[in-house]
């Protein structure tokens, strides 16, 4: 079983001092019992357009288990993604060099087609949407604590898979931290299990992520989860 990375147990340290971890982590969340998390004054904050809307209860209830970033500002943008992704995450551009650590702007960029063998992330189910974007805000959670310099070199390192690996399983491992891990379980399953996906596409997962074997050990030795 894999360790948490050095980068992962500073990050853990950080919520535990600044956010308590006082929100329960939940086994299943469904659409319609889960209209608390949504937060009207959010229109601001959290960008959605046209059909985009649609996905805003699951991004909510995923910021919710992030309230350090509660006034961090998310745009979510739909585009063609060429490459072996559902969704991408990552500070604007304008933003990353003219705005200060505390008051960048970030872009989640979801799929839009169904190419490459990979399904629309409107089809998946609710509680696996929600790990999809608890994914994506634990980057936005690990950029936040970045300095502009070292976003940069993250992005030229991204591009050895190596490294990647590592670092999307230490995202992984984020995730699991701030609360989601049962929906970032469901998302894997959902991805690993179902027939629509290439064997090809499922190897890479199975690389670049952690595995639901893996997601569910880390879950099951874990204290916030175990006391709930």
């Amino acid at each position: 079983m894999r360790r948490f990375s050095t980068s992962v147990l500073i990050i853990h340290l950080f919520v535990i001092i600044n956010s308590g971890q006082s929100i329960k982590p939940l086994r299943t969340f469904d659409s319609l019992s889960c209209t608390k998390y949504i937060n009207t004054d959010n229109a601001d904050i959290v960008k959605l357009k046209g059909p985009l809307d649609s996905f805003r209860l699951p991004i909510e209830i995923a910021r919710f288990f992030f309230p350090e970033l509660d006034s961090t500002r998310i745009k979510i943008k739909e585009i063609k993604i060429k490459g072996s992704f559902n969704a991408t995450t990552r500070p604007a551009f304008f933003s990353l060099f003219f705005n200060g650590k505390s008051n960048r702007k970030y872009i989640i960029r979801v799929n839009s087609t169904a190419i490459n063998n990979k399904i629309r992330i409107d089809r998946m189910p609710f509680n696996a949407l929600i790990g999809l974007f608890g994914h994506e805000i634990s980057h936005i959670l690990d950029y936040s604590v970045m300095s502009n310099c070292q976003i940069v070199w993250l992005g030229f390192s991204y591009l050895s898979r190596g490294y990647k690996e590592k670092y999307e399983k230490n995202i992984d491992q984020i995730t699991i931290i701030k609360g989601l891990g049962w929906q970032l379980y469901d998302l894997e399953k959902y991805v690993l299990d179902n027939v629509h996906y290439s064997e090809e596409y499922k190897k890479y997962m199975k690389d670049i992520y952690l595995e639901p074997s893996e997601i569910e050990h880390l879950i099951k030795t874990d204290p916030y989860y175990i006391v709930q």
